[in-house]
């Protein structure tokens, strides 16, 4: 399964991004300092994408909300931790709420989730189109990663100036 969690929230503070951590080594267990970043996917809108297998045993876990460029403090998302089985969150659907400056102020994120059934051919195929177009470079000596852009037919024996 393809499962994809999104939070929202128009007024984020600071340098600060959410985070997912919970039960297993695949998200942390439990451990802030290894919770995984969510991307930011617009201005208002973080998300965090996985792969797991359909019968996976049941998540555990919690969002977060880390500064940017530092481990600690963090702030940890109040009520019960969300289970997700089967690619689904379980329960009702709840926002996310953290509380900050000591209790004073509540920042709420709507949740979303998503899944998709991923085909183990579709998950090869992408595995080997990754591989195929990796390539490691070096940039002023410290080693850099490029992705190969596959060629266009229209730039073909063009030569560009």
């Amino acid at each position: 399964l393809y499962v994809s969690l999104k939070m929202e929230n128009a007024r984020i503070i600071g340098d600060l991004v959410p985070h997912v951590y919970g039960s297993e080594p695949i998200i942390g267990s439990w451990e802030p300092a290894r919770a995984l970043a969510m991307e930011r996917e617009l201005a208002s809108m973080w998300e965090l994408s996985f792969v797991v297998p359909p019968d996976h045993e049941t998540l555990d876990f919690k969002f977060l909300l880390k500064p940017k460029d530092a481990e600690t403090p963090c702030i940890i998302e109040e009520g019960p931790t969300r289970l997700l089985t089967g690619g689904m969150l379980e329960g009702d659907v709840r926002l996310a709420n953290f509380r900050l400056n000591g209790d004073d102020e509540l920042l709420e994120f709507r949740v979303f989730n998503k899944a998709d059934i991923v085909s183990p051919l579709d998950l090869a195929a992408s595995w080997r189109v990754y591989k195929e177009n990796f390539q490691p470079s070096k940039v002023r000596g410290i080693p850099d990663i490029s992705i190969n852009e596959a060629p266009t037919h229209a730039t073909e024996g063009w030569i560009w100036f």
